[in-house]
């Protein structure tokens, strides 16, 4: 070896061996845990160095070698200790299971958690217009089974819920408090996640979901809302949609968990939920969610192991939260109140009763997607702009008249400042 390449070649070990102790050698990388009788035993001396420099021109192309090697060891069994996990997780959706007659036989019936309407391992698609309450109801059914308390009459069985919330977050804290306020019961097992998620695209995401629902026992993930499930897919190609059930099922088969998943109506309310077709025939329990005015109703229009035409009538109660916003005004919101039933709400009513109905109807969408409540002034302001052939004594008695015979019949349910 020549001078200059000598001197280069120490300078350059010596400059990382005082940068980075001990890690250059792989036998001596956990140096610090053994004694000092063994620690002098592995340690370089200069003289040992330039020894063996002088000695091998190829020692240092060999030790660099020998460092990228071990490299790409440690990467490769990164790789294979992370694909060995997602198979394991994938598991149980990959494949098919062969049973005898006798071994079907002796299969467990699916269990009912909430009687004759859900089950274990179910796939559940809960649907409607906006403003229908949806996101209350799914709140208010996972608060109940989480507690084990009767859901609209039915008994229920302790069920932990995951709820991941795509849209609408700001509104979570709010809710759940208005939720435990009037209902007088502690915090439900829930746990909550927020931000992106691609339920058909991101293996990690499914993973995480599983993983989580291991850790905690959750025996119910609802994920709101299917739009929001699908960045940058469309609900209506049977691919996507395709990918959005293969996803939810891979976490349903390896879990065992009930997957309830949001969706809207579509542009005709009378042809069910929005978007392909398959996934109306993936679900195994719709529960579409329908209004008239202030009354709200769910009803179980598919189920595969249940009892269809199961009706779930409700109002949504404004409640004081005890929280403040953050100019330390009290801040509001609404909570499940189930009603006896839900008939013909227009019989009987008034012209200008039905007029002032329509009205609360139309500003329910654009107000209700934070709180899911429209404002009473708001309401005011539409029905005063629909009787605009009225003074302003004539439409104060109409009003008065028109919204406290809608509060006598329980379609309108008024609070401090919210309908």
């Amino acid at each position: 070896m020549d001078k200059s390449r000598k001197d280069g070649t120490r300078k350059r070990f010596e400059s990382e061996i005082v940068a980075k102790p001990y890690s250059l050698f792989p036998d001596v990388k956990d140096i610090p845990r053994r004694t000092a009788s063994e620690r002098e035993r592995y340690e370089f001396s200069d003289t040992r160095m330039e020894a063996q420099m002088r000695d091998d021109e190829t020692w240092w192309p060999n030790f660099q070698r020998s460092m990228r090697e071990r490299a790409a060891r440690r990467e490769k069994v990164r790789t294979m200790i992370e694909e060995s996990e997602s198979a394991e997780e994938s598991k149980p959706t990959s494949g098919l299971t062969f049973y005898t007659a006798d071994e079907l036989n002796a299969l467990e019936e699916p269990y009912d958690f909430v009687r004759h309407v859900l089950y274990d391992n179910q796939l559940v698609v809960v649907y409607g217009e906006p403003g229908v309450a949806k996101s209350f109801f799914v709140l208010d059914l996972c608060a109940r089974t989480g507690l084990g308390l009767p859901w609209f009459g039915r008994e229920t069985d302790v069920r932990p819920a995951l709820y991941i919330a795509l849209e609408g977050t700001g509104g979570l804290k709010r809710r759940l408090h208005a939720w435990k306020v009037f209902n007088r019961k502690p915090n439900p097992p829930l746990t909550f996640a927020t931000g992106l998620l691609s339920l058909g695209g991101d293996a990690k995401g499914q993973r995480a979901i599983i993983r989580h629902v291991r850790e905690t026992g959750a025996r119910i993930v609802v994920v709101d809302t299917v739009a929001r499930a699908m960045p940058g897919a469309s609900e209506n190609d049977p691919k996507d949609m395709g990918a959005l059930i293969a996803g939810a099922d891979r976490i349903r088969r390896s879990t065992g968990a009930t997957v309830i998943l949001i969706a809207h109506s579509g542009k005709n309310p009378a042809l069910g939920v929005r978007g392909h077709s398959s996934l109306k025939g993936a679900a195994d329990v719709e529960i579409e969610l329908t209004r008239k005015g202030e009354q709200r109703l769910g009803k179980v229009t598919k189920s595969k192991d249940g009892v269809e035409g199961v009706e779930f009538p409700f109002v949504l109660q404004s409640i004081e939260t005890g929280l403040k916003d953050a100019r330390g005004e009290p801040i509001q919101s609404a909570a499940v109140v189930e009603s006896e039933s839900f008939d013909d709400l227009d019989a009987g009513l008034t012209e200008r009763e039905k007029q002032a109905l329509d009205a609360l109807t139309s500003i329910t969408h654009a107000q209700a997607e934070l709180i899911g409540l429209p404002t009473k002034a708001a309401w005011r302001e539409a029905v005063k702009e629909a009787w605009s052939d009225m003074d302003s004594a004539k439409f104060r008695m109409a009003w008065k008249r028109a919204h406290e015979g809608l509060a006598n019949r329980g379609l309108a349910v008024e609070g401090e400042h919210f309908v």
